[in-house]
């Protein structure tokens, strides 16, 4: 950057005096010696500053916030932990889940049992083809029901 400071005093005419001004006269000028110099700028602006990228944040769970780890505005990175959920009412859902899948699978293993029975009674000839179907049919209930719980129980716990 080259800086050039120089006085210079320039005359214009009133303009009451003169409607139309004329240019002014050079009184005197001031020159000094061409030097590198920084040259400093500050712009002042009101307004509003909107984002490049906005993100929405959410979660996988609900439940009430435990403990807020960023402030706002803060710079964070994704994977980045920004609050902490109370796990109290996450860990309730977990164990009740368990509890409904013991429950389901409880229920798939007695059916299971019931569709081998009647196959082997079906093949002696001593219940009828209906009865047969309806126990395989209560069977492959359980079995997608099993299957429903088994997965629902893997989806919370990620």
């Amino acid at each position: 950057m080259i800086h050039i400071p120089a006085h210079l005093s320039i005359v214009i005419p009133n303009v009451r005096d003169n409607p139309i001004p004329e240019v002014g006269i050079i009184h005197h000028l001031l020159a000094e010696q061409v030097r590198k110099a920084k040259i400093v700028e500050q712009v002042e602006a009101s307004g509003t500053i909107n984002p490049t990228t906005e993100t929405s944040v959410g979660t996988q769970v609900s439940g009430k916030i435990q403990e807020i780890l960023v402030d706002y505005n803060s710079i964070v990175k994704e994977g980045d932990l920004l609050a902490v959920i109370d796990p109290s009412t996450y860990e309730s859902t977990v164990v009740q889940q368990e509890a409904n899948l013991l429950k389901v699978e409880s229920e798939y293993n007695n059916q299971l049992r019931n569709y081998e029975r009647y196959k082997k009674l079906y093949k002696q000839e001593l219940v009828a083809k209906s009865e047969l179907d309806d126990a395989e049919t209560a069977y492959l209930q359980a079995k997608a029901r099993d299957a429903t719980f088994a997965m629902s129980l893997r989806a919370i716990r990620l």
